[in-house]
């Protein structure tokens, strides 16, 4: 690109320089190993399913998270029914104890929320800064 003095490069610029520039001895290869690593490759079909691939996992992670999240709070409910059973006996209605259970999830959230981020962006540097020392073939680029 530099002998050719083209300064901005745009997506799919690469693929116009054959029409563009017509010198004889210029020849462009492309990485496509690492092109498809950023989703830039120059087949079509690959970026795509690349794509499909990470929403599909990102899906199955966030369900799968709900999931887990739900039913930690079901078993805690189940847990005090006995409580909230005494609560109704001294003239809590159930909208009063709704109001306790969705205020105490809140309370929840809005602590374990950043706590789950931070810590799990902290193990996912740490997991990524041991992997690089290992020497895999299929991640070595």
């Amino acid at each position: 690109m530099s002998s050719l003095r083209v300064s901005d490069v745009e997506q799919d610029s690469a693929k116009q320089l054959n029409r563009e520039y017509s010198i004889d001895n210029l020849r462009i290869e492309y990485n496509n190993e690492l092109l498809k690593l950023y989703g830039q490759s120059t087949y079509e079909g690959v970026n795509k399913s690349f794509i499909l691939a990470y929403a599909a996992v990102i899906a199955i992670i966030i369900i799968c998270t709900i999931a887990v999240i739900y039913n930690i709070f079901h078993i805690s409910v189940l847990e005090r029914i006995s409580q909230f059973g005494i609560l109704r006996c001294i003239g809590a209605t159930p909208s009063q104890i709704r109001k306790i259970v969705f205020k105490e999830a809140m309370l929840l959230s809005l602590i374990g929320i950043p706590i789950g981020i931070f810590t799990g962006t902290i193990f996912m540097k740490l997991l990524f800064y041991n992997i690089s020392f290992l020497e895999l073939g299929f991640l070595m680029i």
